[in-house]
């Protein structure tokens, strides 16, 4: 599967210790771009969550995408 991620941003909800990291992302995968948004305590994490809602949200299945190719008999 091929992504290209076209822009990211971040920001923090709240401050200190609590706060909650928020990534925003657009991606294109099979000529078509969406945003898609991601939200957790760790930043890392949120930016997963964003490309992964993005994919989402353009209907590709991730999980499909990440099983080994059938052996040809």
């Amino acid at each position: 599967m091929e992504v290209e991620v076209l822009d990211y941003a971040e920001h923090a909800l709240g401050a200190g210790e609590e706060a909650t990291a928020v990534a925003y992302v657009e991606v294109r995968s099979h000529g078509e771009s969406c945003w898609g948004v991601g939200i957790d305590p760790n930043i890392t994490t949120a930016s997963m969550k964003a490309v992964l809602s993005a994919l989402d949200r353009l209907g590709v299945d991730v999980l499909a995408s990440a099983q080994p190719a059938a052996a040809a008999d």
